[in-house]
């Protein structure tokens, strides 16, 4: 299965909450079979230093990047006016 976990944007203390939460519930996503992923509109290098600046090792994250929210939009979490995604999560 797997868990698309959406956030506004990569920098922001709330959305590194959430990615840390990903990564300490690895083992229990692995149990159950889940490969969790982190997905923002931000670009892919801003993701990967970003991973890296939270020690973030084991979990995926995505770049939304473009076309811009395109994958937010289809699951109908873009925030358009504000071109960001809600925070939400989808399996």
């Amino acid at each position: 299965m797997i868990l698309l976990s959406f956030h506004p944007l990569a920098w922001t203390s709330v959305c590194e909450i959430q990615m840390h939460t990903l990564e300490l519930k690895k083992a229990i996503f692995n149990e159950f079979e889940v490969v969790a992923f982190g997905i923002s509109v931000d670009s892919a290098q801003s993701k990967k230093v970003w991973a890296t600046s939270m020690g973030v090792k084991d979990t995926n994250l995505l770049a939304d990047f473009w076309p811009h929210g395109e994958i937010a939009e289809k699951f109908g979490f873009f925030i358009k006016d504000m071109g960001v995604s809600e925070m939400a999560i989808f399996t």
